[in-house]
């Protein structure tokens, strides 16, 4: 038993070991073995470029004309469903996502929706500084037919 805890030791010993000869022998310049290399190990994880983050919100007017903020709890579906399913066709030009989304916000409310807003803000952080892009998207249904 004595032994083979030994032989067991020495195999792991051995193992880490190993890991720290490509530093010992300094491999190249651009060291690139794991786990000890000169840069982060995710550096080249994405291209080169700007960096593009977006912030969107929904919002909307009831009927006796207060805002609310239109969340995940006031749609009944999670965020990545509220994303998928009605914000990403909307932005994308799908003329039946808001009025879905609407339809969904104004299932069980007291005091319904007259109006929902998607608001956009894009933010590019590039190596000559930050910009920021804002756009606004509305819906107001059409009110002319009979209810």
């Amino acid at each position: 038993m004595r032994y083979s805890k030994g032989w067991v030791s020495l195999w792991i010993v051995l193992a880490v070991g190993l890991h720290a000869v490509p530093i010992v022998l300094r491999q190249r310049q651009n060291q690139t073995t794991w786990p000890w290399l000169t840069w982060a190990m995710y550096k080249d994880s994405r291209p080169a470029g700007p960096i593009v983050g977006e912030r969107r919100r929904l919002s909307g007017i009831t009927e006796t004309g207060r805002p609310v903020t239109i969340d995940e709890d006031s749609v009944g579906l999670s965020k990545f469903v509220v994303n998928r399913v009605f914000v990403r066709p909307w932005l994308l030009g799908d003329t039946t996502a808001a009025p879905r989304l609407f339809a969904q916000l104004n299932q069980r409310r007291r005091d319904p929706l007259v109006e929902i807003r998607l608001s956009v803000e894009t933010y590019t952080v590039t190596d000559s500084g930050t910009a920021v892009r804002k756009q606004t998207l509305s819906y107001e249904p059409d009110v002319t037919g009979a209810r």
